[in-house]
């Protein structure tokens, strides 16, 4: 009995030691975890609110005082976590070390060399358990030190660095296998590890993928561009301007257009800026071609085929202008004018000069012609009630630094009631829809929005996008019927399913920072 009694206190000892070991390690494995996600949302918290470059990463600290390194290049792209420059707290693992952190180059902060978009992706690579591949950043728990390694104030020859730096600045001091090869800017260390903690590795770390930051970088883009419409519609009797065309990359706005890309001047006129229209000069070109032809008819008989060459350019370019801008008058008398140089219309010679009908005929629709257009190029505006410019407080458009890397992504559905001249009487009680979101992604801003604005997400293809060529950028619903009133987005988590991963926010002129659900 006493030796049972013995043994079964031995036992109970040793069982309690066990799990006081145990529960040691998962309180440590908890504190570590936990000062991990710390810093990755406070590094992803950074990047979605940084003024120069939404989506940059600070450079690593590599002084030990909490402080990225300022450069725009980063003297090396691993070093100590910043924690100063991320308003944290000095985080440290559960053995009381200091974090550090590794930054894919094209994540730097340097909004003029190194433009970012929802299409960018990390360089790093993750190896082991688990493993990743286009990593923009990894910060690590290097844990007790291990294999010799010494942690001291004293300088070595950094085999991370490949130089001379105090030990405890040197990452090969710190972490192990390929976490602590040599990267520099010009042998830069894109391979990395995870794996189960043994005798000689124990680094812990965690990651962040274009799916953890984008998508809330592209609400960022989506929200500035949505607050600059409804700035400009509290300004502009509650309606939105015209958007300009996607095949055109001029990005000016056209009338009639009420899907496309967001332009450089919001545009309110009727035809003012016919002159400014993608056609405009290629009709000028027509018409003083066939201008200079019945001048030339006039002096010799003999360049009739120059005359009907010029006829048959300009009724063919006629056939894909459109009323407005275009006049139904003017096209008509550019028509006739044309229509009279042709051989078989009137004279079977237009240049002919037995009684001058004929060319008579072309000059008189032609000055008609001109004389309708000179009417239809005096920029009166559409709707006197609209601003033609964007007020002070866009800042997106189009002077931000980043907005060059952003713009073709960006797009802007306005509903016809709200655009220049609508009747703005959708999203009344009596007509409550305006535009329709569907989806489960519960997009932002009003249950009856007035306009919309869609961000491309990552590229869903293996195609180089074309800026001309919407659906490179979106998918579903959004890309195949334009202007429709009708939009959809979904969750990140069902993106892939859907193979759609447009984000939408919605825009009702309630101003800034006025949020509530799209439907």
């Amino acid at each position: 009995m006493v030796m049972l009694v013995i043994f079964v206190i031995g036992s109970l000892a040793f069982l309690v030691a066990s799990l006081d070991k145990a529960t040691v390690k998962n309180e440590r494995n908890r504190n570590t975890a936990t000062a991990l996600a710390m810093a990755k949302d406070a590094l992803i918290a950074r990047a979605v609110s940084d003024a120069s470059s939404p989506g940059s990463l600070p450079c690593p600290d590599i002084t030990g005082d909490g402080v990225a390194q300022t450069a725009t290049d980063c003297t090396y792209y691993i070093g100590r976590l910043p924690w100063k420059t991320l308003g944290l707290p000095r985080l440290t693992d559960s053995h009381g070390q200091e974090l550090w952190y590794a930054l894919s180059r094209n994540f730097r902060d340097d909004s003029s060399n190194n433009p970012l978009n929802s299409d960018s992706s990390g360089d790093l690579i993750i190896s082991g358990s688990p493993s990743a591949n286009n990593v923009i950043a990894i910060v690590f728990a290097p844990g007790p030190n291990l294999n010799g390694q010494s942690r001291s104030s004293n300088s070595i020859n950094c085999l991370t660095t490949g130089n001379s730096q105090p030990e405890n600045l040197c990452a090969a001091s710190y972490l192990e296998g390929s976490n602590a090869n040599l990267d520099t800017k010009t042998n830069l260390n894109v391979q990395f590890v995870a794996d189960d903690a043994t005798d000689t590795f124990n680094d812990q770390l965690i990651y962040i993928i274009n799916a953890n930051l984008l998508p809330s970088v592209e609400k960022r883009i989506a929200r500035e561009v949505k607050q600059c419409l409804d700035d400009y519609a509290a300004i502009s009797s509650e309606k939105y301007p015209w958007a300009a065309p996607v095949s055109s990359m001029s990005y000016t706005s056209t009338t009639n257009t009420r899907f496309g890309r967001i332009p450089t001047v919001p545009q309110i006129f009727i035809s003012g800026l016919i002159s400014g229209d993608s056609g405009y000069s290629s009709l000028m070109s027509k018409l003083n071609a066939l201008d200079n032809a019945e001048q030339a008819c006039r002096s010799n008989d003999n360049l009739q085929s120059a005359l009907t060459n010029a006829a048959n350019q300009l009724l063919t370019f006629l056939n894909t202008l459109s009323d407005p801008p275009y006049s139904a008058t003017f096209i008509n008398q550019a028509r006739a004018a044309a229509s009279a140089a042709l051989p078989g219309n009137s004279y079977s010679q237009p240049c002919d000069y037995i009684d001058n009908h004929s060319v008579n005929q072309v000059r008189s629709n032609l000055n008609q012609a001109n004389s309708t257009l000179g009417t239809l190029d005096t920029q009166s505006p559409q709707d006197s009630t609209m601003s033609d410019v964007w007020p002070a407080s866009c800042k997106p458009l189009p002077a931000s630094s980043y907005w060059n890397a952003w713009r073709n992504l960006v797009f802007y559905e306005v509903h016809d009631h709200y655009r220049p001249n609508g009747s703005k009487s959708c999203g009344a009680t009596a007509s409550p829809n305006c535009m329709t979101i569907i989806g489960n992604a519960s997009p932002e801003i009003s249950p009856s929005p007035r306009a919309a604005v869609l961000i491309a997400g990552k590229n869903l293809n293996t195609i180089v996008r074309n800026p001309a060529n919407l659906s490179d950028y979106l998918e579903g619903i959004n890309s195949a019927v334009p202007a429709t009133g009708t939009l959809e987005t979904y969750k990140l988590e069902d993106q892939a399913d859907k193979q759609i991963n447009d984000v939408i926010v919605c825009a009702d002129g309630l101003g800034r920072n006025q949020y509530s659900k799209c439907k």
